[in-house]
């Protein structure tokens, strides 16, 4: 049986377009690696990332719907009365991380919404960080043990869920990492202007993307997966160069 392993492409992909969205399945194997697949290649794979089919609306915000963020902003809501946390400030951090895709995956292999690492959703006691309501519990119940590690530093707190609490802890604040000063600013800025734009300092100073190019390849069978390596494109394949 065909299997195809993702463990190796998959944190390339950083946010993907709408247009290569599809359903998802997770496969752990006995030797501990993961391996994703847009078809369920047998019972062990499990579905873990369903495709939105027919959603209407514009979108306005990282190809997301505005009816998509409205349904998020309500578990944002109810997330973060539980935890007593402003839901306006995970708002602001979710538009940064993730820009409302719950399908985002980060070259670090960050997931989701809140772009949880797999460690991080382990210890949040997340089972499936590509589910809205599991990753905004998750970042939201680590950002309110961060605030309580950091006596209510909004900042600080900021700069430990993108640069680890011990970074901030090594350096007695924020760290001196460009992208983590950058992710900081940005989240305050959305936090207190939430219908502002970036200034145009901040949106040129975002952390880079890898230059590398990211193929999308069909296989005979309409399965589909990422690569960073240049497939080879026979009768058996279509690869398609995708451009983010």
């Amino acid at each position: 049986m065909k299997v195809l392993r993702f463990f190796l492409w998959l944190p390339l992909v950083a946010v993907l377009s709408p247009a290569a969205s599809a359903d998802i399945y997770k496969y752990v194997d006995q030797d501990g690696v993961v391996h994703f697949s847009s078809a369920r290649k047998g019972p062990q794979y499990q579905l873990v990332v369903r495709e939105e089919k027919g959603t209407s609306g514009k979108p306005r915000l990282g190809g997301v719907p505005p009816a998509v963020r409205e349904d998020h902003g309500r578990t944002i809501g109810a997330k973060s009365s539980a935890y007593n946390v402003d839901p306006e400030l995970v708002k602001a951090i979710i538009r940064v991380e993730s820009g409302y895709n719950a399908k985002a995956v980060s070259r670090k292999g960050a997931q989701g919404l809140m772009q949880l690492m797999p460690g991080t959703a382990r210890r949040m006691r997340v089972e499936n960080p590509f589910d809205p309501a599991q990753n905004i519990e998750g970042g939201v119940r680590y950002f309110k043990y961060l605030m309580g590690l950091f006596a209510g530093n909004v900042p600080l707190s900021l700069a430990a869920y993108n640069a680890g609490e011990e970074a901030v802890r090594r350096y007695g604040g924020i760290p001196p990492y460009a992208e983590t000063r950058d992710y900081v600013t940005k989240v305050l800025h959305y936090y207190r202007n939430p219908n502002s734009p970036l200034p145009a300092t901040l949106v040129s100073s975002g952390p880079r993307r890898a230059s590398r190019p990211i193929f999308r390849v069909v296989a005979a069978d309409g399965t589909v997966m990422y690569t960073d390596v240049p497939p080879t494109v026979g009768g058996s394949a279509e690869a398609r160069r995708l451009r983010f």
